[in-house]
């Protein structure tokens, strides 16, 4: 499993980047979304990850005050 918080803007980008500082590995932030998703769909595989919840609840929170 695993766990991330969603980024502040919405952007795949910036969601791959919080995944795979996640996981602890090694990532060039200036690489493309098409580079990002591969590095997670491999390091999902590698790792065995079954499940990624991604936290939002910090929006509904400001959302609602």
């Amino acid at each position: 499993v695993v766990y991330v918080h969603a980024p502040d803007k919405p952007h795949i980008g910036l969601l791959y980047n919080r995944i795979l500082e996640a996981l602890i590995v090694p990532f060039r932030i200036s690489a493309s979304v098409a580079e990002k998703e591969r590095d997670v769909r491999y390091y999902f595989r590698h790792c065995g990850t079954k499940m990624l919840i991604v936290d939002d609840v910090q929006k509904i929170l400001i959302n609602n005050e």
